[in-house]
């Protein structure tokens, strides 16, 4: 498992020694409670607090009404840091096309037994990411009487604070499950929803599938994870990061895979979906060639593993990078990672044809021209939309192009 280590001399003023959750603790303790003692309107919740011998207070769990508990030693454990209030995190279900706000108590569809897609922002996002306004319309034009909601929850996932938003990820999921279970009346979730979560907006739809299974008894067809989000998910067990438990089927697009945020590598790893898709590898796509700006500031400041302040600080500075897309010439952090969602959404309206192969030697073997005969080393797949038809399953990879479109042919 990953432990971040805060040595002595980068805990907050007062600190008396070197504790895991320090750097998390002072940094919750004065953004939750600020945002706690400002407001009235947090008559549900209950939390159990624990005195240290300062005579500070942290609280040990927090429990939401309808949304359940959350507790510091939970699901995340390795962070020690309780999600945002819900009415804080504000998240909102906005219908389109006219963005019209869906009751989260009483939702109603404008076409009732109609398929369902729910998008799902990443970090530093919100509804009106460029990105996700091209989905929508894809979607939209693909099939003018298809049902497309977008998952706004931008307060929760803004910057500077990955972790926190991390943490908060969950607190949508559960309101995610909740709300397609509330929809279950409209529209058949087995057969007709289908949940497309990008990096952060990623592991939501993972959350989402396991409180709709758990708290519902209930289970949504399709997820599509377009390069989930690695940082604080990967290597922490199945209870933290999207599986095939979450869904009856789930396929994901790995696109900037590693453990190097220096290289804007910031995706999962490891494969887990019913099919992989690793396009070029899953990293260093042909169109996002060159070191990223992220790459520049940050030589010479990361060595070995991150402590707690420099990982903070290190997010700062990616989340201001990427919300304002500053990269070299050819792209970087931000361009890799979001190569999914434009992998995606070409896949929906275009001729484009994502043929995606198994093998056996691995990506190595497939860059040596070993794996191109489906027949030999089993089915083979169709990275985007349309993957759920497709016999494919396991780890896929592609080739794509540098020049628009990127597809192989």
């Amino acid at each position: 498992m990953k432990r971040w280590i805060f040595p002595q001399e980068d805990l907050p003023p007062g600190s008396e020694g070197p504790e895991e959750d320090a750097f998390v603790h002072y940094i919750a303790t004065w953004k939750r409670l600020s945002c706690l003692q400002s407001s009235t309107a947090f008559q549900d919740v209950t939390f159990k607090v624990l005195a240290d011998d300062k005579n500070d207070t942290v609280k040990e769990f927090v429990c939401y009404g309808e949304l359940g508990c959350f507790h510091r030693n939970g699901t995340f454990e390795h962070l020690a840091h309780l999600p945002d209030p819900p009415e804080y995190i504000g998240t909102k279900y906005l219908q389109y096309p006219d963005a019209v706000e869906l009751d989260q108590d009483s939702p109603q569809l404008l076409k009732p037994g109609r398929p369902l897609f729910i998008l799902i922002h990443g970090f530093n996002q919100d509804s009106n990411s460029h990105r996700f306004v091209e989905m929508k319309n894809a979607l939209l034009k693909r099939d003018p009487d298809t049902n497309v909601v977008i998952v706004d929850w931008w307060k929760g996932a803004r910057g500077p604070f990955y972790f926190s938003a991390a943490v908060n990820a969950e607190v949508v999921g559960r309101q995610t499950g909740r709300l397609l279970s509330l929809l279950s009346t409209s529209v058949d979730l087995e057969n007709d929803v289908h949940v497309v979560g990008f990096s952060l907006g990623a592991q939501i739809s993972g959350f989402t599938g396991r409180w709709l299974r758990s708290r519902y008894g209930k289970m949504v067809g399709r997820i599509t994870g377009l390069d989930p989000a690695s940082p604080f998910y990967e290597g922490y067990g199945p209870d933290v990061h999207l599986t095939t438990a979450d869904a009856k089927f789930v396929d994901v697009i790995h696109t900037s895979a590693g453990d190097s945020l220096t290289s804007g590598e910031v995706g999962f790893i490891a494969p887990v979906g019913h099919v992989d898709f690793y396009p070029n590898g899953g990293r260093g796509q042909p169109h996002c060639v060159g070191r990223s700006v992220i790459h520049i500031v940050t030589v010479g400041f990361i060595v070995g593993h991150f402590t707690m302040r420099k990982l903070a600080l290190l997010m700062m500075v990616v989340s201001s990078l990427m919300e304002r897309g500053v990269t070299l010439p050819h792209g970087g952090i931000k361009c890799n990672h979001e190569a999914s969602l434009m992998f995606f959404i070409q896949s929906i309206n275009s001729s484009c044809n994502f043929k995606a192969y198994p093998c056996p030697g691995g990506y190595k073997a497939f860059t040596r021209g070993h794996c191109f005969n489906c027949k030999t080393n089993g089915p083979c797949g169709e990275m985007g939309i349309t993957s759920v038809k497709e016999q494919g399953r396991g780890t896929l990879y592609l080739p794509t192009r540098v020049n628009l479109p990127v597809c192989g042919r």
